[in-house]
């Protein structure tokens, strides 16, 4: 009868093999869910940056009793924002330009009776969400694509998630340019 003279020290291939494979799944599932909350941190914060805009936009407003153009011509805003340091630090200013945390552009204009904010490069989730808060935060109208505003826009009525997703809104493949309205 053999007998074995040693005990057996260390990981079979076998062992370290699930080790390794264990180990890389808890990896892959911590990366994703950090990019999931990263995401969900930019689009809150792209939230908060439109609200500030619109609140500054309505004090400027109180003072001069106009948002600065006509409505069928309104006038570019992003200078006296810019000048007046009345945009929140977490917007990028690039010369005259004003950067959204995607790298698309924020264009704030003003007509007589209301004003819209354009921005550029929003990503196809990030518009879901920023398309279903607008109104109930007190935007009076919100459009994906198409053309800018020049009349005094209507009261829109809340948008769903399910309407906001459809075809005619966020469901492009590649970022969105979206409009904010408000009086």
């Amino acid at each position: 009868m053999y007998k074995f003279s040693k005990a057996q020290s260390g990981l079979t291939l076998l062992e370290l093999s699930l080790a390794i494979g264990v180990i890389s799944l808890i990896v892959a599932a911590s990366i994703a869910g950090y990019i999931a909350v990263q995401s969900g941190q930019r689009a809150v914060q792209s939230h908060q940056e439109l609200l500030s805009v619109r609140d500054k936009m309505k004090q400027l407003y109180a003072s001069a009793g106009n948002f600065g153009g006509t409505d069928s011509s309104p006038v570019d805003q992003n200078s006296i924002f810019i000048t007046a340091s009345y945009l929140p630090a977490t917007l990028v200013i690039s010369g005259s330009d004003i950067l959204n945390s995607y790298g698309g552009n924020m264009n704030i204009m003003g007509g007589k009776t209301f004003f819209y904010v354009k921005v550029t490069e929003i990503p196809t989730a990030v518009c879901v969400d920023l398309m279903t808060d607008a109104i109930p935060s007190g935007w009076r109208a919100v459009q994906v694509g198409g053309t800018a505003p020049t009349s005094k826009p209507s009261q829109m009525s809340a948008v769903s998630a399910a309407t906001a997703a459809n075809s005619s809104n966020c469901s492009s493949a590649d970022a969105v340019t979206m409009y904010f309205s408000a009086v």
